[in-house]
């Protein structure tokens, strides 16, 4: 039997021993250090709109094991409200699509993306501020490969359900978005991701915030413009350093143009 039908059939049982239980509508899977507390904040003032107390669950990487009815028992005041939750880390630990799809076959996804340059820094600036990055930003960028790559495999290979290490270091290869949503898009219908960029939602949040309530089907939303959540200086780069990051990240951006039919902020 394949990894990915015993975990249908798993998640099918204990979907049989749920009737009535309110499980999430839609997800917003990531980026990273791209603005998702603040959307998060947003949606979870919406009266028509449930999120759980805790924002980032993590059911589908890191407490899968705990099983569907411990995921439901997070919805479980939403009474007729659609529910929601944020984990930026779905998007990118591998696997984590096929668990989605097993446990909620119908959703839909939001996704942010942010210039991958300043998404690298603020990530490194974030685990210095954590204290679990001690080194400088140069070596801590040499070092992700040998940091993260087993963890990478373990996860993708299901030999591990998380990884903190992968969490906490893969500053670069988060930022290869095409990727992630590549790897998404092959599980779930297109149509079911809205994509947006970062700096509208730091430019213009009510405009970002309709096309959010558009596509998911609710009533329009008034928010408190000048909520930002989560939010920290911004870390600065010698040049040298930024165009060597943007060499890096120039053809998964050309293809997430080329995805997406567009051009974001950055680009």
């Amino acid at each position: 039997m394949s990894d990915h039908l015993q975990i249908e059939q798993e998640i099918e049982s204990c979907r049989t021993q749920l009737p009535g239980r309110t499980l999430p509508t839609f997800l917003t899977i990531g980026a990273m250090k791209c603005g998702t507390s603040t959307l998060h904040a947003h949606l979870a003032s919406h009266p028509d709109v449930f999120a759980p107390q805790r924002k980032e669950v993590h059911f589908f990487n890191q407490n899968f094991l705990k099983g569907l009815s411990w995921y439901a028992d997070q919805f479980s005041d939403a009474g007729d409200r659609m529910c929601f939750e944020t984990t930026p880390a779905y998007l990118f630990e591998p696997d984590t699509q096929h668990r989605v799809k097993a446990a909620l076959p119908d959703a839909k996804f939001i996704v942010i993306l942010r210039d991958p340059v300043e998404r690298c820094v603020s990530h490194y600036h974030h685990m210095l501020r954590t204290g679990r990055e001690k080194e400088s930003f140069d070596v801590a960028l040499s070092l992700e490969m040998e940091r993260t790559r087993d963890a990478y495999e373990g996860v993708k290979n299901r030999e591990l359900v998380h990884s903190p290490q992968l969490n906490w270091f893969s500053y670069v290869r988060r930022g290869y978005y095409i990727d992630q949503l590549e790897a998404w898009v092959q599980v779930f219908p297109v149509d079911r991701f809205l994509v947006l960029d970062f700096l509208d939602l730091c430019e213009n949040p009510q405009s970002v915030v309709d096309t959010v309530t558009n596509f998911l089907g609710v009533p329009g939303l008034l928010i408190d413009p000048v909520l930002r959540e989560n939010a920290h200086p911004r870390g600065t780069l010698p040049s040298a350093q930024k165009r060597r990051l943007r060499e890096l990240y120039a053809r998964s951006d050309a293809r997430l143009e080329q995805f997406l039919g567009r051009k974001l902020s950055w680009m």
